[in-house]
């Protein structure tokens, strides 16, 4: 019984330190989208990480390219001291941008159409409210005048 209770104990600790693997594992690929997500959108917090979580999985080869790219960017920091100061951050960034230009330009274009009708929807409501208040004004004005009209005439003020 020791035996299975060990192999049993072993079992769940080996499936627990994969899960752990795992989810540190995507915890870092999603980390490598943020900061092309808050670039190009103005997002809230839990929004801007689910969106990266989004982009990881379903640009997946280009996240997976980006991850060694980076890895192999540390790695040269970490060998070869001079890597820092040539190639350490501006060659990798530029790659990303280029890898993630196109999907996230077209993203972006989309929804800046879809806030442009939301504005234009926006605006057309609030030039739709305005014409009511403007008629209701003018009617009130219309009403006041007949009851005034009216006040004068039967003051004799004005004949009919």
């Amino acid at each position: 019984e020791e035996a299975n209770a060990s192999a049993s104990y072993s079992s769940i600790t080996s499936i627990l330190l994969s899960c752990i693997i795992l989810f540190f594992l995507i915890l870092t690929v999603i980390t490598i989208q943020i900061p092309i997500v808050v670039t190009y959108f103005h997002l809230r917090f839990f929004d801007k990480i689910r969106f990266a979580f989004y982009m990881t999985f379903k640009h997946f080869g280009i996240t997976l390219f980006l991850f060694v790219m980076l890895s192999v960017n540390i790695m040269g920091m970490l060998f070869w001291p001079p890597y820092i100061f040539l190639f350490s951050i501006s060659i990798p960034l530029y790659i990303m941008y280029l890898f993630t230009r196109k999907p996230y330009w077209a993203i972006q274009n989309s929804m800046e159409y879809i806030e442009e009708e939301d504005e234009y929807d926006l605006k057309n409501q609030s030039h739709v409210r305005e014409d009511y208040e403007d008629n209701n004004k003018s009617i009130d004005n219309s009403e006041k005048s007949l009851e005034e009209l009216n006040r004068k005439i039967m003051e004799g003020k004005i004949d009919d």
